[in-house]
């Protein structure tokens, strides 16, 4: 089967398409009985697709009756089949081109997530808007054999996104940015700066009796892996620490960006490309521990998937302390 449309740059007359189709379908349907939701690419602001309008229509029962069947075609609607138990698909044509697609699912199934859960990160990650966008151009370029081959080349990068692994994507989409990460050796006079100024940002944050001033040679001991990124000039930016555990978990620390360089995505950079290194060498999970005053740090793990944990190794709770930790 052929795609059925070509990708086209946004239209801000998408969202409205969806809205004026949705007072249709609720019109027909009744309030109440499905909740419907504008999903798929044309639900991402400033996202390249085609204009096709993704609808999602969530269910409250044990199966869609005849009597909606009749009123989805009556509005224009053809059944597609159904793509898993409880996910029923339809599609609407005018004049010959494919206008909307609609899903209708019951409330029970794992598909809603999927569908909110990618729009969502699309919208508010500028990065995987766009690698999304760079993925499905190149797949209708190079496609040969149709719709299947388009929708199969897309769901290895869906999926890794709706996991929370964003990280793997992003840091492609990072690779090209004068920022290089690479891993180095511990020991020297750029990275021994780096360690100070974790050191002085911790002094400032936390009592004494938390705090364990490090230096890159105590690093070089613990057969650390130092990630260092650095711009086209050589300059080093920013600084983080890998270090394997046993059953293949990997802890992270010290990890730092100079101030001069703050707000300029080093520390995304940084932490991608460490994150991405360590699942190529087999690390299954990294674990962390980060202060509960260092909100900014927190807040970047967290956006590319890392999520609470207890103590680990050798840590013990404390006031200050809070523990994550990211599957890869």
């Amino acid at each position: 089967m052929p795609l059925t449309s070509q990708i086209v740059p946004y239209d801000p007359e998408w969202p409205v398409r969806f809205e004026r189709e949705a007072a249709r379908l609720r019109s027909t349907f009744g309030f109440g009985r499905f909740e419907i939701h504008h999903v798929g690419s044309t639900a991402v602001p400033r996202l390249s697709a085609k204009p096709e309008i993704d609808i999602l229509a969530v269910y409250h029962g044990a199966e869609i009756s005849a009597s909606t069947e009749q009123q989805l075609k009556d509005l224009g609607y053809r059944r597609g089949g159904d793509l898993t138990p409880g996910h029923h698909f339809f599609k609407r044509d005018i004049d010959g081109l494919r206008t909307h697609k609609l899903h209708v699912i019951q409330a029970s199934h794992a598909k809603i997530a999927h569908l909110l859960t990618f729009r969502d990160k699309l919208r508010a990650n500028e990065v995987l808007r766009s690698e999304y966008e760079r993925l499905k151009i190149r797949l209708e370029r190079e496609n040969i054999s149709g719709i299947r081959e388009y929708l199969d080349g897309k769901e290895p990068f869906i999926d890794a996104v709706v996991a929370g692994r964003q990280f793997e994507v992003e840091a492609k989409g990072l690779a090209t940015t004068p920022i290089c990460v690479a891993v180095e050796a511990a020991d020297q006079p750029d990275i021994d700066r780096l360690l100070a100024i974790s050191d002085a940002v911790a002094a400032r944050l936390y009592p004494g009796e938390f705090r364990r001033p490090l230096t890159g040679r105590a690093l070089a001991d613990t057969e650390a892996r130092m990630f260092v990124a650095r711009d086209a000039s050589r300059q080093a930016l920013g600084c983080a620490a890998l270090i394997d555990l046993p059953d293949g978990i990997a802890e992270l620390k010290r990890m730092i960006v100079d101030p001069q360089h703050a707000g300029q995505g080093v520390g995304r950079k940084l932490l991608l490309g460490l994150l991405q290194t360590a699942k190529e060498r087999g690390i299954r999970s990294v674990v962390l521990e980060v202060g509960i005053r260092n909100v900014e740090a927190r807040r970047l793990y967290e956006s590319v998937g890392f999520r609470d944990r207890g103590p680990f190794g050798s840590y013990e709770q404390t006031p200050i302390a809070t523990f994550l930790q990211i599957e890869l």
